[in-house]
């Protein structure tokens, strides 16, 4: 709790500051929030996969059944993240990435506020 809660101070902080940081620490956070999600629900986070990839194409059954928005909000927020210049100066073999805005964002923002909400309801604290 300690780790996620120092995650979400530094992420309100940077989003006052620098949007594209706020990007990638939130990304962070929800990095450490769907291993909370694999240990409750007693599911196995393989050391060989990533986050990116439990959002993605790789994401698991269950996880796609049991949190649909969550799993669709979190890839959306990924894939801005990798777009991000603080996350990756160039994402694979593409062109030079440039800082994440505002409106960027906001485009991601109802879904995160939607998926929070399937989170707490089916995943009991």
């Amino acid at each position: 709790h300690l780790a996620a809660e120092r995650f979400l101070i530094l992420s309100k902080q940077r989003y006052e500051t620098d949007i594209d940081a706020f990007v990638v620490s939130l990304d962070s956070f929800f990095d450490l929030a769907l291993r909370h999600v694999f240990r409750h629900r007693h599911q196995v986070w393989s050391p060989s996969s990533t986050y990116g990839s439990y959002v993605g194409a790789g994401a698991p059954s269950w996880l796609k059944k049991d949190f649909p928005k969550l799993v669709s909000a979190l890839y959306r927020l990924h894939q801005l993240r990798v777009t991000s210049f603080t996350a990756h100066p160039r994402y694979k073999a593409g062109p030079i990435n440039k800082r994440v805005t505002h409106s960027q964002f906001y485009r991601v923002r109802k879904d995160l506020v939607t998926a929070l909400a399937e989170l707490v309801l089916n995943l009991p604290m």
